[in-house]
């Protein structure tokens, strides 16, 4: 039997490796052979109960081939160990015929549990260089695992894995199309507080909003930091084979923007341009990629003034006689939801407009009445402007409709910017505006936020020119 199955073991290398030459060189220089001949010894004794025995014999045999192969381990003939220095095989693993096994792979177990713990592994499998296979769990037929993979779950037969965890990529040389794994991609969800399967509303459809820049100065990092992970996490969901409709915003018209334009003495619609075109033009240095759709806020006033009109209609909204208009909070339940705070700490959360026309102090403004020298738009309650938290959610409901499946901003938009976007559209159509919140970081410059009244504000365009 023992010389049966080095016949194996040289055929097994001689057929596998095209560098061998003849049958007599790879017994005589080829480690992973002479490791599992040694291998063999040992599991003889092994069976006959001598384990110290067999445990120097291979301990022995790790020495000379930089091969460990724990004695108890079940393995056929026929098997290719190549270039096996860092091979480890351990004590419940079963590798079957025509198995090819790549210098530093591990057949290991996870935990310390008794029994079967470490993998099967089919005939004709391949585990690359470098790959881990961890647990008692079966490696399929003629299964390929990637160099450096991580499998810690059963392989398919025919399949083809990579990457830690590892996952497949490939059955019988195609994409698998149903597998669970391939599809699942998991995302954290400030509305849950936890990480949620994604599964779009409209099948493999993807609709993905992105809050923009206030175009009140120049693009600083934070801006770029921003629209580089929403502009990943497109590419990434594309790649995936999701259809991605991805929509960013502009704010140009703005409180801070009117105030640059009365300290520059540009006209506020010119500076919002300028700027916008110089933003993009960093943005495009930046390798940052256009969304599907731009939207502004001066470019959506018809649909802005019609949602607000809705919005009075059902009760939700109230005019004053200065011409303002307030979204009335507390005429809408589950405001907070988002922020997980209710509305005694809301009140203590957000700045509050001392208007007397307000009835709570927490309403917030959808139009803004005109002041002498500002822009303006003409709408059923006066000239005016829109508020901020308006824009979004009627460009929203321009672009996608009633409900989106991933809405992106700063975790700063948290409260109350993005809790007032629900208010204001879930008011409007009676159903949920977004099923998947999502909110990056902020950068911290020195171990402080980054912001203007600090000094600390990195310019995108400053970034580019030194890198």
């Amino acid at each position: 039997m023992f010389f049966k199955r080095l016949r194996a073991d040289i055929n097994a290398a001689k057929k596998n490796d095209p560098a061998a030459r003849n049958k007599f060189e790879i017994w005589l220089t080829y480690s992973g052979v002479h490791a599992l001949s040694w291998y063999r010894i040992a599991h003889f004794f092994y069976k006959i109960k001598l384990k110290l025995l067999a445990r120097m014999i291979s301990q022995t045999a790790r020495f000379f081939t930089g091969i460990e192969i724990h004695p108890a381990a079940k393995i056929a003939g026929g098997v290719f160990i190549d270039h096996g220095a860092g091979v480890v095989i351990g004590e419940t693993a079963e590798v079957e015929e025509g198995v090819v096994i790549y210098q530093g792979a591990t057949l290991g177990g996870t935990g310390k549990e008794k029994g079967k713990r470490h993998p099967t592994v089919k005939r004709g499998a391949i585990i690359s260089a470098g790959a881990r296979v961890l647990g008692g769990f079966t490696v399929g037929e003629y299964a390929k695992i990637g160099a450096n993979a991580v499998v810690l779950r059963e392989v398919p037969p025919y399949a083809t894995v990579v990457g830690v965890p590892a996952h497949v990529v490939r059955i019988n040389g195609e994409k698998p199309d149903d597998l669970e794994q391939e599809k699942a991609v998991r995302i954290f969800n400030t509305l849950s507080g936890k990480k949620e399967e994604f599964k779009p509303t409209d099948g493999n459809n993807v609709k993905m909003y992105a809050c923009g820049i206030t175009v009140s100065g120049e693009a600083h990092i934070g801006h770029a930091y921003q629209a580089l992970i929403y502009d990943i996490i497109r590419k990434y969901l594309e790649k995936r084979g999701y259809n991605v409709k991805y929509a960013r915003n502009y704010t140009d018209v703005d409180d801070k923007i009117i105030a640059k334009s009365n300290e520059t003495g540009i006209p506020a619609d010119k500076y919002a341009a300028d700027m916008i075109e110089k933003i993009d033009a960093e943005m495009k240095r930046l390798k940052v990629d256009e969304p599907s759709v731009w939207i502004k806020a001066t470019e959506s006033m018809d649909d802005i003034i019609a949602f607000i009109e809705k919005l009075i209609e059902k009760g939700y909204a109230y005019p004053t006689e200065k011409g303002d208009v307030y979204y009335s909070v507390e005429k809408f339940p589950s405001y907070g939801n988002l922020s997980h705070r209710n509305l005694d700490d809301a009140i203590n959360g957000v700045r509050v407009d001392n208007d007397e026309m307000k009835k709570n102090p927490l309403d917030f403004a959808l139009w803004k009445s005109a002041k002498a020298g500002e822009p303006f738009w003409q709408s059923p309650w006066g000239n005016g402007r829109p508020g901020w938290h308006i824009e979004c959610s009627a460009m929203n409901y321009k672009t996608f409709g009633e409900r989106i499946d991933i809405h992106g901003g700063g975790r700063d938009l948290i409260f109350p910017h993005h809790e007032n976007e629900i208010a204001q559209s879930e008011a409007l159509t009676g159903k949920q505006f977004v099923k998947y919140w999502i909110h990056n970081g902020l950068i911290k410059v020195n171990g402080q936020k980054m912001s203007k009244s600090l000094g600390n504000r990195l310019l995108l365009s400053d970034l580019l020119d030194k890198y």
